[in-house]
């Protein structure tokens, strides 16, 4: 099933509905992902200058702004089915080059629900505070439910032999 969407200037585009997903397009999601951050070049580890017999690893690559745009063009690319423009599907990034900006902030607006559900964070809304961690009142990290005494408080009987 697809959604027309109304796009400014009188144009429009249909997408697919989040409903019609797979785990096939999860994974070209990813797959996308993954062949931007491979593409990334990658440092050798380099010797800890304060012990130099010990390797640092280098810090990981950086999902950069231009790497969000190669990943919504081949999201939109997925998603568009058909569209107004007489610019050909799948949208690329010389597609979106072409497009006037309040066309492509709408397409983003109206793709973002996709995008949720296939990165899985759909149900993270960060207008909606996160529950707090349950905690205890006798000093653990939470482990343990409240007046519960912990096994190292106290004597602890005999000790043993063994070291």
């Amino acid at each position: 099933m697809t959604t027309k969407i109304p796009l400014p200037g009188g144009e429009w585009a249909e997408l697919r509905d989040t409903s019609d997903l797979t785990g096939a397009d999860q994974d070209a999601y990813w797959d996308a992902y993954d062949e931007i951050m491979n593409a990334k070049p990658r440092p050798e580890p380099k010797p800890d200058p304060a012990n130099p017999s010990v390797m640092l690893e280098p810090a990981r690559p950086r999902f950069t702004n231009a790497d969000g745009r190669v990943m919504r063009d081949k999201l939109i690319g997925m998603l568009v089915t058909s569209w107004s423009f007489d610019h050909p599907l799948p949208v690329t990034t010389e597609t979106r080059q072409k497009l006037p900006l309040p066309v492509l902030n709408a397409l983003y607006r109206a793709i973002k629900p996709m995008d949720s559900a296939l990165s899985g964070t759909e149900d993270e809304d960060p207008d909606v505070p996160k529950p707090a961690a349950p905690s205890g009142t006798g000093g653990s990290s939470g482990s343990s439910a409240d007046g519960t005494e912990s096994p190292l408080q106290g004597s602890g009987g005999e000790p043993s032999g063994t070291p």
